[in-house]
């Protein structure tokens, strides 16, 4: 059974205050890329919308959105992948 995309969201927002924490970087640094999309999925960042696509970094705050029977593979920061549907 695949996470729902809210708790891969949860784990990019908690990797993306243990980085801060750690590094004390600005808000802007990089929490997880995306490695792999299929079908449909967007980004929300602030008022901007843009599809997803692989190797786009992903920041605390940002929004990820799937359509129906995609999948999305997440990249964290400390390394992990992690999978939704």
């Amino acid at each position: 059974m695949r996470p729902p995309i809210s708790l891969v969201l949860l784990a990019v927002a908690a990797a993306a205050s243990s980085v801060a924490a750690a590094q004390s970087k600005p808000r802007a640094a990089s929490t997880a890329s995306v490695e792999s999309i299929q079908l449909s999925g967007s980004l929300e960042r602030g008022r901007q919308v843009v599809p997803l696509a692989p190797g786009m970094q992903l920041r605390e705050g940002d929004r990820v959105n799937t359509g129906p029977r995609s999948k999305l593979v997440l990249k964290l920061a400390d390394g992990r992948n992690r999978e939704a549907r």
